[in-house]
């Protein structure tokens, strides 16, 4: 990645959500290493900021991420290269009230 000269930040999962509006105001990507509740989380970032998602599978299932661990640098490529399709998922936002 270096070599693309592509600028890459960590953020945690447990970051402040306005840690995460700052780091991410010039993101073209959110890359989530993990596995499908990782996903989510990534999820939850870039919907309203419009952007772009990629979930590598490092769980055990990964219904949801769309490479595994070992195929991360041909997916990395693929995007870098302009080879890829963006799929638009549904969101759902859910409110669960109890007792009342």
């Amino acid at each position: 990645m270096r070599a693309r000269q592509v600028e890459a930040v960590e953020l945690k999962r447990d970051a402040k959500p306005e840690t995460a509006a700052d780091l991410l105001n010039d993101a073209d990507l959110i890359l989530t290493l993990g596995g499908d509740g990782t996903f989510l989380a990534g999820a939850r970032v870039a919907a309203p900021r419009d952007i772009p998602l990629l979930g590598v599978n490092h769980g055990h299932l990964g219904f949801l991420t769309e490479i595994e661990a070992e195929a991360m640098d041909g997916g990395l490529s693929r995007y870098f290269d302009g080879s890829y399709r963006i799929e638009e998922r549904t969101m759902l936002h859910v409110t669960l009230v109890r007792n009342g």
